[in-house]
């Protein structure tokens, strides 16, 4: 097309947009209207591409967890090797992935694993480490590491490190298994014998979900609390 067609094609488009009043806007305004519209499609596409990339990324963390699995983690479960082995190989995975959300779930596994073959030590180190990466990102996620980390200082007989994070999920803005996070403060409290601050858990706990099956267990405690009490 030569210079005369295509100022031929202009002038023709500009009289038809000048018959309606937004074409006559577009046409007075018709390089603000293409910079915009070219920015518009831009960030259309841009989307695209991040979104596109987002999966790639997803895809390739993915990759990578389900071969520690498959290796790292299978092995320990067939005895082929030890529990620091699977600790150096998961801090590993943890350096590859970043803060890649995937590893929530792994890290959970990873510990439960380790509790399950009686490694409290080094299950305590994924479990905090987890806890440390991973809690800060919603309330819920911190509920799941949280009562996962408290479970494994309680058997270690770290007994104020699990009533610390339990007396946290307390004044999380999200209350998830409430009744329970009660009734495991109330029986911690009673463990090491401080009958007071176990009797303020263990009756909020029967008070307020007295139809519940843990406010069942926390009235036997507290039943126990007051035989003691009147000897």
């Amino acid at each position: 097309m030569d210079n005369s067609t295509a100022k031929k094609t202009v002038t023709e488009l500009d009289v038809v947009a000048r018959e309606t009043g937004l074409g006559e806007f577009i046409v007075k305004y018709r390089v603000a209207f293409i910079t915009f519209v070219g920015l518009l499609m831009l960030s259309v596409v841009g989307y695209g591409l991040y979104s596109k990339y987002k999966a790639s990324v997803a895809s390739e963390m993915d990759k990578i967890i389900f071969d520690y699995t498959k290796s790292s983690l299978q092995d320990f479960k067939d005895g082929k090797s030890d529990a620091d082995k699977l600790v150096g190989s998961f801090n590993a995975l943890q350096e590859k992935i970043k803060n890649y959300d995937g590893g929530i779930a792994i890290t959970a596994e990873t510990a439960d694993l380790l509790v399950e073959k009686n490694n409290l030590d080094q299950a305590l180190l994924i479990a905090k480490r987890g806890h440390e990466k991973y809690a800060k990102n919603n309330a819920y996620t911190n509920y799941f590491l949280s009562v996962r980390l408290a479970a494994i200082y309680e058997d270690l007989g770290k007994t104020a490190e699990a009533i610390s994070l339990l007396e946290g999920l307390q004044t999380s803005a999200v209350k998830l298994l409430e009744s329970k996070t009660y009734l495991d403060l109330g029986r911690l409290y009673y463990n090491i014998g401080n009958m007071e601050k176990a009797k303020v858990n263990l009756e909020y706990l029967v008070g307020h979900f007295n139809q519940d099956e843990f406010a069942k267990v926390g009235k036997l405690i507290l039943d126990e609390i007051n035989k003691k009490a009147v000897k």
